[in-house]
């Protein structure tokens, strides 16, 4: 009787005596050689599962992390009642090494008329930095409280500001109607990117 190549199986001619014996120990070869295939296909595809879970792991953590970077956060929001001598956005509360940019939105609800936005703080506390009711004032303290404090005004119209103080140092901004306007409300809501 001859044996196959690989697995030594029997296999018999014309004329030889086939015994049980031999199916069985044929038999017992197939199903441990099909058992370490199987085994063998299961152990690749728990790695492969692992290392592709791992990856998104890893991928997940990486997006995160940029869109942490890149979203912008609310840092806090104000709300002021009705008002005839205006309201302050006070801003010296932020930590402004956390941020790269901070934008507060400022809305203000008058019964007639602008609003006018003054700086705190500022050596130039009496002279209006825009008029409007809704602002936004871009920031760029780049993670340095020492830096001085500008920014940008958006408005109806823009403009540049600087209040000739450091970040540390300034204190926010002013709402103010004039004397025969009333802020009915206000409210400002501070946000940051790191």
């Amino acid at each position: 009787m001859d044996k196959t190549k690989h697995y030594q199986l029997n296999q018999w001619a014309a004329g030889d005596k086939v015994q049980r014996i031999d199916f069985n120990a044929d038999n017992a070869k197939i199903d441990a050689a099909l058992r370490t295939n199987a085994d063998a296909i299961d152990a690749e595809a728990t790695a492969r599962d692992k290392a592709v879970a791992a990856e998104v792991s890893a991928r997940t953590a990486a997006v995160a992390a940029l869109e942490d970077k890149a979203a912008l956060h609310t840092i806090k929001t104000v709300s002021y009642p009705q008002s005839k001598t205006g309201a302050a956005v006070f801003l010296n509360d932020i930590d402004w090494t956390a941020w790269k940019i901070v934008v507060a939105v400022i809305h203000a609800e008058m019964d007639s008329g602008t609003c006018r936005l003054y700086p705190m703080g500022s050596r130039d506390d009496h002279t209006a930095l825009i008029y409007s009711n809704d602002i936004m004032a871009v920031l760029f303290p780049m993670r340095r409280s020492d830096l001085p404090f500008a920014g940008l005004l958006l408005a109806e119209s823009g403009k540049a500001f600087s209040f000739g103080d450091t970040y540390q140092n300034a204190r926010g901004f002013s709402l103010s109607p004039t004397s025969s306007q009333t802020l009915l409300r206000a409210t400002a809501t501070v946000y940051g990117m790191k």
